[in-house]
Parts: structure tokens; C-alpha cells; sequence
């Protein structure tokens, strides 16, 4: 757990003879790691010997159980605003270094977006400016008017009046609660809430979103007939030069059931053409480069279909910089080299092919993952491709092939080379 309070001293008066003594003081510290006090209380222990120091740090101890800090003088808007910042926040330091992760910018910035946009403006307004006033009853109001589309973000006000450009999906409600509900927990943690205010306040059902999304994402899928047309070579080649490029990244996404991030972040060094196999130990994204794929699962011995080990070995014969080294980008950019090929360029290829298959889904660069996950559950038992793509749900994710079979492994790369024959 993160400081909670300094054992400080004060001057002061002996009650007897009048004289000025120093006496120790507990400053209770705010838990959004600013290292301003919420309060402060005297022992009335007298500054001398270690047994008076061990004494009134006993004290405090007693006084941060019983909720002796009062929650008066936190300001929602300093409390939460800190708690989402990576320089001021001792929420973030204490779990960074509780669970060995790091939280990204990207997902700091969003919760601090959410706060600020969804949380604090409709609090604010009604006069609730501190963590005390926050209760079952206003919690539950403002999560139904979150729900209802009833709060609109100070950043869209100028840009729309209507209601449909800034209602949240159910989903979306539930990760600004969740921005805030962290904040509340770690108050109780810190001994600043005694409980947590907005406890019995429940998420919201995302049922109905979740069966329409896995409709959309449904139609979105393609047949293996319709992936063995898009994946003709003559159909990518057109004036762009990211072309080619885009179709070996988008064969690797759909024969590897790799994420759109994966196949960014993947370097020569990961990659062996001679044996035909690839580890996926990074990701790549804009904001933050090269960093873990997601849930930090990495999978080695990947199988490469030959048809795919064709269109790599291609890169690496007209690779822009020369012989490509160990740590160039498997899918380069041609502006330069430290960043690999653009989002934007993958998406546009693979729409510019999707037009000329005569394939009017609509279909994403990481529709490529769920297809190959759609058609690989029909062959393979589901840990192997549960340990293939990273899913989070199996604890066999963070080595592929660490308790598999031979009999296992032949039948993947049996799946992988037959996929577009």
C-alpha cells in the first residue's frame, strides 16, 4: 500500500510549565498522490525518545482505522484528476508495482478523458465538489443519466446538439463507472472513505450490444472461398507502393490469426523463413511504438504457410533499406525506417482489394483475426487456438505450444499451409 501519512513536528507548549516544546503531528496525506495533507492532528506525544516516536506512529495507525481522516477538504476534481495522471498518482505507482504491469498512456488518458468529460462536469454542476457528498442515492442518479445519453461531454457541445452524436453504448457507460469506481476503491484502501459510496450501484447490461456485435462481426467473416479470391497477388498491385506491403501483412493477420498491432510490431528477428516459423512478441502502436502484445502473451513456433513465407520472402528481397537487420520491420514504412507500415495504409489496401473480389462486406483489418479464429474452432480443439491468437482465457497463453502434442502441432501447421489451398 502507498504512504498514507508523515510523522511530522510541530512546536508547541508543555500544559505545566508553559515552555516551548516540539510535539508530533500526523499528516494524514491524499491518496491522489499530490503530497498535499487532507488533515492534520496532534499526538500530543512530546518529540524526544524512539519509544514517543514508535508511540505516536501507533497512533496514527489507530487514528487512519478508524477513518480519522476526513474526506471534507478532498476536492473531487483534484482527487480525480491526480488519480488518473502518471506523474502525480500513487493509485497507478502502487499497482504498476504490485502487479509487475505498466499501464499504458493511451489507457491513462482515456480514463482521465472520461472523468473529465463524463464524471466531474455533471457533479460539478450540482454543487457535489468533494468526495464526502458522494452517495448511493447521486451515484445511481448520475449512472442512469450516463445511461439515458442525458450528460453531454464539454468536448462535443460545440460540435453537435444532438443526443444520438454523444449517447454511449452500454459498454461505454460501464468503463467510465469503472474510472470512477476505481478512484472510490482505492479511497477505502487508503482509509479516506470508511466504505464505498456507490457499492450497490451496479453496472449496466450489455446484453443487447454484445449480441449485435457479434452479429455485425458475424457478417463481417470471410468464407474461405471468398478469402482465396481476396488473397490473389494481381488484385493488391495497383500505383500504391504500400500495396504488396499490405497484402503480406493482411495474409499474416488471416493465416496466423494475429492482431492488427502484432503484425506492426513484428521485426526480423522474430521471423525465420528458413524453418517457417515466427514468434509474436511485440506489438506496435502509434502513441507508444513497440511494447507487449496485448495481455503480454507471447507465442512462439507460429507456423507460416508457404503461400505466406512466398510474400515475406518478397518483402525481403525488395525491401526499401537494403538487407533488412534483425530489428527492421517486417512491414516497413516507406518514410521511414523506425515505424513500420501505417494503420491507415493496411485498412486502405485491404479495401482497395475487397472492391476489386467483388466483396462488399465490410470487413476490417482484424476481421482477418476473427476469420482465422472462426475457422480454425472447426479443426482444432479450442486451447490450441486459444494459445494461438492470445486470447485471455486459457492459462496456456503464455507459451504456445508449452504442454501441447507433437500430434497437436502437425495438425496446426497442417490447418495454417491448407487454409487457402
Amino acid at each position: 500500500m502507498a504512504e498514507a501519512y508523515h510523522l511530522l513536528t510541530r512546536k508547541g507548549k508543555d500544559k505545566h510549565s508553559g515552555k516551548e516544546i516540539r510535539i508530533y503531528h500526523i499528516g494524514f496525506l491524499n491518496p491522489s498522490g499530490t503530497g498535499s495533507y487532507i488533515k492534520m492532528k496532534s499526538t500530543g506525544i512530546r518529540v524526544g525518545t524512539k519509544e514517543a516516536e514508535r508511540q505516536a506512529d501507533r497512533l496514527a495507525q489507530k487514528w487512519l482505522k478508524e477513518g480519522i481522516t476526513s474526506t471534507s477538504k478532498i476536492s473531487l476534481k483534484e482527487y480525480f484528476l491526480n488519480l488518473w495522471d502518471p506523474d502525480k498518482s500513487e493509485y497507478l505507482k502502487s499497482k504498476q508495482s504490485e502487479t509487475g504491469r505498466t499501464y499504458s498512456k493511451h489507457y491513462i488518458y482515456n480514463n482521465r478523458l472520461l472523468i473529465e468529460d463524463y464524471f466531474l462536469p455533471y457533479f460539478l454542476n450540482r454543487k457535489i465538489t468533494t468526495l464526502e457528498k458522494l452517495n448511493h442515492q447521486n451515484l445511481l442518479e448520475w449512472r442512469n443519466a450516463l445511461s439515458a445519453g442525458d450528460i453531454q461531454p464539454p468536448s462535443k457541445r460545440k460540435n453537435s446538439s444532438r443526443k444520438q452524436d454523444y449517447i454511449l453504448s452500454p459498454a461505454s457507460v460501464n468503463k467510465v463507472r469503472q474510472a470512477v469506481w476505481v478512484g472510490l476503491s482505492w479511497a477505502v484502501e487508503m482509509g479516506i472513505l470508511q466504505s464505498h459510496p456507490g457499492l450497490r450501484v451496479k453496472r449496466v447490461s450489455e446484453r443487447k450490444q454484445k449480441l449485435a456485435s457479434r452479429e455485425k462481426r458475424a457478417n463481417a467473416i470471410l468464407e474461405i472461398s471468398e478469402a482465396k479470391r481476396l488473397f490473389k497477388p494481381e488484385l493488391w498491385k495497383s500505383n500504391y507502393s504500400d500495396d504488396f506491403v499490405s497484402y503480406a501483412a493482411a495474409l499474416f493477420c488471416f493465416t496466423v490469426g494475429a492482431r492488427i498491432g502484432e503484425a506492426r510490431g513484428l521485426l526480423f528477428d522474430s521471423l525465420n523463413l528458413d524453418t517457417g516459423f515466427c514468434q509474436i512478441i511485440r506489438s506496435y502502436s502509434d502513441s507508444e511504438g513497440l511494447k507487449p502484445p496485448k495481455w503480454e502473451h507471447v507465442r512462439k513456433n507460429v507456423p507460416l504457410s508457404d503461400l505466406l513465407i512466398e510474400a515475406l520472402q518478397e518483402i525481403v528481397d525488395t525491401y526499401p533499406y537494403g538487407t533488412p537487420g534483425p530489428k527492421d520491420f517486417v512491414f516497413p514504412n516507406r518514410k521511414s525506417r523506425n515505424k513500420p507500415i501505417t494503420a491507415a495504409s493496411l485498412s486502405n489496401g485491404l479495401n482497395r482489394a475487397l472492391q476489386r473480389a467483388e466483396i462488399y462486406k465490410k470487413v476490417r483489418f482484424h476481421d482477418l483475426r476473427h476469420a482465422f479464429v472462426s475457422h480454425a474452432m472447426h479443426d482444432l480443439p479450442s486451447k490450441i487456438v486459444q494459445s494461438i491468437v492470445g486470447h485471455n482465457s486459457q492459462d496456456v497463453t503464455e507459451m504456445i505450444y508449452s504442454h501441447e502434442t507433437d500430434r497437436d502441432r502437425k495438425d496446426l501447421v497442417s490447418f495454417v499451409q491448407g487454409l487457402l489451398r
